[in-house]
């Protein structure tokens, strides 16, 4: 996709769960209140842990969830669980929050 594309599709997501890499960098479109969950490989497989997009979610008003996958970048079924766990408490809250606007 063309940049204004990416941005277009990121500005009307309410959530997005990706890996750790450049493509997150196109959380700065999503709109506050929106959910972020980074994927990164285990400690043995990557270098070291970046904070860059926690900071940048925080700073825009974003939930934010970090996920360390299993061996071989594999979510568990926990794993998954937990991220779906979040997603749902994290909209419920921006669907409570739209609803008192």
């Amino acid at each position: 996709l063309r940049l204004i594309e990416q941005a277009k599709v990121f500005a009307q997501a309410a959530a997005v769960v990706g890996a750790h890499g450049s493509n997150l960098a196109n959380l700065v479109w999503l709109q506050e209140g929106a959910a972020v969950v980074e994927v990164h490989r285990p400690a043995n497989e990557r270098g070291p842990r970046y904070n860059n997009f926690w900071h940048t979610a925080v700073s825009l008003g974003m939930r934010y969830q970090f996920v360390t996958a299993a061996s071989g970048f594999v979510l568990t079924p926990p794993q998954i669980e937990e991220i779906a766990g979040f997603l749902a408490g994290s909209l419920s809250l921006s669907n409570e929050k739209q609803r008192h606007n």
